[in-house]
């Protein structure tokens, strides 16, 4: 008897629900950022991140960072990449797969199954003959998914939880910078998306090589308190500078 070939999931969400739960947390922790600044005598201010919680919008958030941890150790850890240094193509089930990959990053047998799948329910992986290539070593998203909603949320909870820390005088100041009301010309925009996206990866990985030396274990009995640096690029489109009707003392005569 032959042995049914296992094949990828398809990933089932609620969007309704998800929706609802980020509109939820994300209004929370607006209110709480305002009372924390308006307040007159202020006392110890509440966490944006721990009082706006949201088991499901959580949930979720934790699978893209699953995907993402995967991904990073495709690209680093030994076994996986070739003498060149690039990731190997990946079976869907074996020794070296994509099931095995999972579950060294994230270290449980029912999560690596659910990232497996993941990995291609996000385009984060291509086919290469029967087997599998990331597409990059970072977990982005190209296409609508209620994931990206989560992550859209978190991202924008914890730079509101970073400004608010800042803002307070809380040492030691946590790191916000971004560049500002630059304007370029329309034709620089594609050249500059290019470069932030090239710079912006190097620093990425670099702060993610340092961080994976310092990880906790799954198993560590040490206190631990999650980390993590975030970076993106903007921009908008300048409104049209209307031009001033001449006064009829200044019209051209004719």
């Amino acid at each position: 008897m032959s042995k049914k070939k296992t094949s990828p999931e398809k990933a089932s969400y609620n969007s309704e629900t998800l929706t609802r739960s980020a509109r939820k947390r994300l209004m929370r922790a607006v209110d709480l950022l305002i009372s924390n600044f308006e307040a007159e005598s202020p006392k110890e201010p509440k966490p944006i991140l721990e009082t706006a919680r949201s088991k499901q919008l959580d949930k979720s958030y934790e699978r893209l960072r699953n995907a993402a941890s995967t991904l990073n150790h495709w690209h680093t850890a030994e076994e996986y990449l070739t003498g060149d240094g690039e990731p190997k193509p990946l079976p869907w089930t074996g020794k070296n797969s994509l099931h095995s990959l999972a579950m060294d990053a994230v270290g449980d047998k029912t999560l690596a199954t659910r990232t497996a799948n993941d990995l291609l329910e996000f385009d984060l992986v291509k086919k290469s003959g029967e087997q599998f290539i990331p597409n990059k070593r970072s977990a982005i998203v190209g296409k609508k998914s209620p994931l990206i909603l989560a992550h859209a949320t978190s991202t924008a909870i914890r730079l509101m939880e970073t400004i608010s820390h800042n803002v307070q005088g809380k040492k030691p100041s946590k790191y916000e910078r971004q560049v500002a009301e630059i304007s370029i010309s329309d034709r620089e925009l594609p050249q500059f998306l290019r470069f932030t996206e090239q710079q912006g990866q190097y620093f990425i990985d670099s702060i993610n090589d340092w961080l994976a030396t310092r990880e906790l274990p799954l198993n560590s009995k040490e206190s631990g308190v999650r980390v993590g640096v975030g970076a993106f690029a903007w921009s908008e489109k300048e409104a049209p500078l209307k031009k001033k009707r001449p006064s009829p003392s200044t019209r051209p005569r004719r």
